[in-house]
């Protein structure tokens, strides 16, 4: 549907409708066919093109990119809520751990992406032609984004479920198999879906980086764009770590349970200061090195 189409009852006054930002029964965001901010028809119809360099046409479409890529990364997560976590027939295929650690914080993260949306839609259909979004974007990293925090810690186990779930789970298997082949999926693997929310996260830095590339020097467009670019970049680098912290966990609960201390003082391995140093193994006899921090 072209822009300014939506249901009714649903988004803002201009854009593509959003819903309340409610973590469940919220609309899907309709998708337009134009996804250049200088095809929109109010934007054609307005004439403003003919007043508008090749560079300030480039600034606002960097800007309209967060927002299109937006709509279409919160379509998969309403695949992935819908579709997969909300499936009956998936459901009874797991206890209620697995599915917990599965599905971990998404719908809070769909409710972040549609918070984010809302506002987004509401500031660039504002006006024809729009200033600035990174303000926008700043607010929702330190206020909404750590959810992402959340998710990507518990990655690892997300993955390792997973796999558990496909070998062990011949029912479990079946099912995720027959809703991937739905069309909705688009020939996509359930996994792709559930990793969609880094993904994201990183794909907003590198929006910033190129709207911070357009946005002339000195101005307070730059200064707000270095603001979300560096709000953007300590969630990542936090995921980073918190991503790498997890798997030495995990490796040093794999140590604990192969440990035979026999008539020795036992050692607790576990622990937030101790972590792997190095690994050796050979067939006779496979050796690991803990250090402390």
């Amino acid at each position: 549907m072209d822009h300014p189409g939506r249901r009714p009852g649903t988004g803002t006054g201009n854009g593509f409708g959003t819903g309340n930002g409610g973590p469940r029964g919220s609309p899907v965001p309709t998708p337009t066919q134009s996804t250049l901010w200088q095809e929109l028809p109010n934007v054609r119809d307005s004439g403003v093109l003919e007043n508008l360099s090749s560079d300030q046409c480039k600034y606002q479409e960097s800007m309209f990119e967060v927002l299109t890529s937006e709509i279409s990364y919160l379509r998969s997560l309403h695949v992935l809520t819908e579709h997969f976590m909300e499936s009956r027939e998936l459901e009874e295929t797991m206890i209620i751990r697995d599915r917990k650690t599965l599905f971990s914080n998404i719908l809070k993260i769909r409710e972040v992406s549609e918070r984010f949306l809302k506002d987004l839609d509401e500031r660039i259909f504002q006006n024809v032609v729009f200033s600035d979004i990174c303000d926008i974007i700043n607010y929702h990293a330190k206020h909404n984004f750590p959810a992402y925090i959340d998710y990507v810690r518990n990655q690892i186990y997300q993955e390792k479920i997973f796999t558990e779930l496909m070998k062990s789970n011949l029912q479990f298997s079946a099912v995720i198999t027959r809703l991937q082949e739905s069309p909705q999926c688009q020939r996509l693997p359930f996994m792709s879906f559930l990793l969609l929310p880094f993904q994201r996260i990183t794909r907003i830095k590198m929006l910033i980086e190129n709207i911070l590339k357009r946005t002339k020097e000195g101005t307070k467009e730059e200064e707000t764009a270095s603001k979300a670019l560096a709000s953007v970049s300590k969630i990542i680098d936090i995921c980073n770590t918190e991503v790498g912290k997890m798997k030495q966990m995990e490796e040093l609960i794999h140590i604990s349970t192969t440990l035979e201390f026999d008539k020795l003082k036992a050692i607790p391995i576990i622990s937030q200061t101790r972590y792997l140093e190095k690994r050796e193994s050979s067939r006779k006899c496979p050796k690991e090195r803990l250090s402390s921090t």
